[in-house]
């Protein structure tokens, strides 16, 4: 139930920082994802949480924030079924998404 970046993380999102900087033009979606434990309406907002401290991450690295879009999906975009802690464990997650115009 939270929306920390732990420290292993920092290092793979300096790099996505890298490659949207060398993509000009390109915008980019940030969408947060968590597992069904819990109301649907908790899941929600940390979602938009989880995106949003990310894209902050991200905007504090030199990403220009107007190329970067928070959308926070709670528990509606599952990966897997949501059927064991290891499965719950793959829903909570952020995923990227070119976005094109």
């Amino acid at each position: 139930n939270s929306a920390y970046l732990r420290e292993d993380s920092r290092e793979t999102l300096d790099r996505i920082a890298g490659l949207i900087e060398s993509c000009v033009g390109m915008r980019i979606e940030v969408s947060g994802h968590t597992d069904s434990i819990g109301k649907e309406g908790v899941n929600q907002e940390l979602s938009e949480r989880r995106a949003n401290a990310v894209r902050e991450y991200l905007v504090a690295k030199g990403v220009p924030a107007n190329r970067l879009v928070a959308k926070g999906f709670g528990e509606t975009k599952p990966r897997v079924a949501n059927t064991s802690p290891r499965n719950r464990a793959i829903n909570r997650r952020i995923d990227f998404r070119a976005i094109v115009e």
